[in-house]
């Protein structure tokens, strides 16, 4: 096997040979950022002349340069949160950043207290990935620490925004969903989905909306289950409840996403709908559990796309801290029932 040579990292790095035996031999000519490059590409050719302290020093260098970015979740995450997560933790340490992982439950957000490693640590940024209270955002905005949000409580988003915002988009491919239900000659459609509870599913009501009015079909909130709830119809009991209550079942329902889809579609098989009469769409793509099938009309949405974005826009938003606060955008994509 050839013997790894200077010029060997040199060529690999495009720098001189002489700027890189320099700092090999750790010269004060030669920046911290360069020294730190020039070893970590050395060790990894396979360079034997490498001094053991210099090598000490470059990466306890590269160490102390990490950010520390926390992330903040609440409950319970399904596997559609996972792969989200799996996104920010590979994109943080492409970008050498460490991950501080944080669960906030409803009684941390009442008495709004802050995690131990928040106030311990040195944390650079801060990742939102669920809706929290107004109240806790307030506290967490005083902080000064630049963050990020993954969605935003619609609410707040009328007084102000304390950070940068992620959003999937939901608005038009509801509408090619909506859109595709009228195809089919149904107009008695319903819409299941808290529209306070957040932008993203306020969003997909909207584009309900507009493709009935399009179509020249009156929105008839009478089948649309719609209002705030504790839960946002994530739960069995609460949504099975205000089905109940109808006044009259429609052909179709619109929902806010999957999970509700698949509660509303139990519901009625256990009322005798076993061929799904009823047609009900979703949103998110996690009803059919990563299978090549699509068992619901839906939206897919890139979840590792999402997470990394989201380091992303947090690691320019830190060294761009004067610069106006965005809203991103990520397209989904509609797949619809085979």
């Amino acid at each position: 096997m050839k013997r790894v040579t200077i010029q060997d990292v040199a060529e690999a790095l495009n720098l001189s040979r002489n700027t890189v035996s320099r700092a090999l031999n750790d010269s004060k000519s030669v920046s911290n950022d360069t020294k730190a490059r020039i070893v970590e590409k050395a060790i990894e050719m396979g360079y034997s002349k490498i001094d053991l302290k210099l090598k000490d020093v470059i990466e306890a260098e590269f160490i102390n340069k990490r950010k520390n970015i926390a992330v903040f979740a609440s409950g319970e995450l399904s596997e559609f949160w996972h792969r989200i997560i799996n996104g920010v933790s590979a994109e943080l340490n492409k970008n050498n950043c460490n991950l501080l992982f944080n669960i906030i439950n409803v009684d941390d957000q009442r008495d709004l207290i802050i995690p131990a490693n928040v106030h311990n640590n040195h944390v650079d940024g801060i990742i939102i990935l669920n809706i929290f209270t107004d109240d806790y955002i307030k506290k967490l905005n005083k902080l000064e620490i630049p963050m990020v949000f993954l969605d935003y409580s619609i609410d707040l988003l009328k007084e102000e925004m304390y950070g940068d915002i992620v959003l999937v988009e939901g608005e038009h491919s509801v509408y090619k969903i909506t859109k595709n239900i009228i195809q089919k000659g149904k107009k008695k459609i319903g819409f299941i989905g808290d529209v306070s509870y957040c932008k993203t599913i306020y969003d997909r009501w909207v584009g309900y909306k507009r493709a009935l009015v399009d179509s020249n079909i009156e929105v008839d909130e009478k089948i649309c289950i719609i209002d705030s709830t504790a839960n946002h119809y994530y739960w069995g009991n609460e949504l099975t409840d205000e089905l109940s209550k109808l006044e009259y079942i429609p052909d179709a329902f619109v929902c806010a996403n999957d999970a509700i889809a698949l509660i509303v579609n139990k519901y009625f098989e256990n009322l005798g709908d076993k061929n799904n009469a009823i047609e009900v769409t979703g949103f998110d793509r996690t009803a059919d559990n990563g299978s090549f099938e699509v068992t619901l009309t839906t939206a897919e949405v890139d979840n590792l796309q999402v997470g990394k974005r989201l380091v992303e826009e947090l690691l320019w938003r830190i060294d761009n801290i004067d610069r106006e606060l965005e809203i991103a955008t990520i397209r989904t994509t509609v797949k619809f029932k085979e």
